[in-house]
């Protein structure tokens, strides 16, 4: 399965986390609340301790970002739309 990690976990990144859990991914989070990773490390995710550890564990950073309608994500620059949505 894939090695996925998320910073954010609102209103989109939360769920989505659980989805990727769900279907048996490993998946690392981060959030600056670090009350909300919480619930997530229950589910089986790892908890960064620091968003500086958490980038530097990821050769490829990406970000997603939303407009309420359709997710954008970028990948090492590229725009990518993950088979997961």
């Amino acid at each position: 399965m894939a090695k996925v990690g998320f910073v954010g976990l609102g209103i989109m990144g939360e769920p989505m986390c659980r989805n990727l859990l769900a279907k048996g991914h490993d998946v690392t989070v981060f959030n600056r609340t670090p009350a909300k990773m919480g619930s997530l490390v229950a589910a089986g995710a790892n908890a960064a301790t620091s968003l500086a550890g958490f980038i530097r564990a990821w050769n490829s950073p990406g970000s997603g970002m939303s407009d309420t309608h359709r997710p954008v994500f970028w990948l090492a620059g590229q725009r990518v739309m993950p088979a997961f949505l």
